[in-house]
């Protein structure tokens, strides 16, 4: 499977910068196979995103150019992406207690994406 990693073109990628994206790459897939997003450095420079996901990505951005700048709109993108994957759990009735954890994450990720929007560190 393809993988996409989203770069500023000002950036200098370290001699050894492919052997860590390849590491963290091979670490999400550890993780969960089905894994959605990684984001190795800050704004929009450093995400890495699967290829299935990719097109609604773009999408998104391609919605949205003169609201937010691209950096926020991975966050919303990533907020509603979590929510649907949420509800889905919630209609197959799964567990209560991984539903719950998905809820925290939820809450987490919005509370980090508003905090980078209005410019508060968190």
């Amino acid at each position: 499977m393809y993988v996409y990693v989203c770069m500023c073109d000002l950036c200098v990628l370290e001699p050894v910068g492919l052997l860590a994206l390849s590491y963290a790459i091979d670490k999400a897939y550890a993780y969960d196979e089905r894994w959605l997003a990684l984001r190795v450095s800050y704004g929009f420079n450093g995400v890495v995103i699967r290829e299935p996901e990719l097109p609604s990505l773009v999408r998104h951005l391609a919605a949205h150019p003169s609201r937010r700048p691209p950096d926020h709109l991975l966050f919303e993108w990533c907020v509603v992406v979590v929510a649907a994957v949420v509800l889905v759990l919630v209609l197959v009735d799964v567990d209560v207690v991984v539903v719950a954890a998905v809820v925290i994450v939820v809450v987490v990720v919005v509370i980090v994406a508003v905090a980078a929007v209005v410019g508060v560190v968190v």
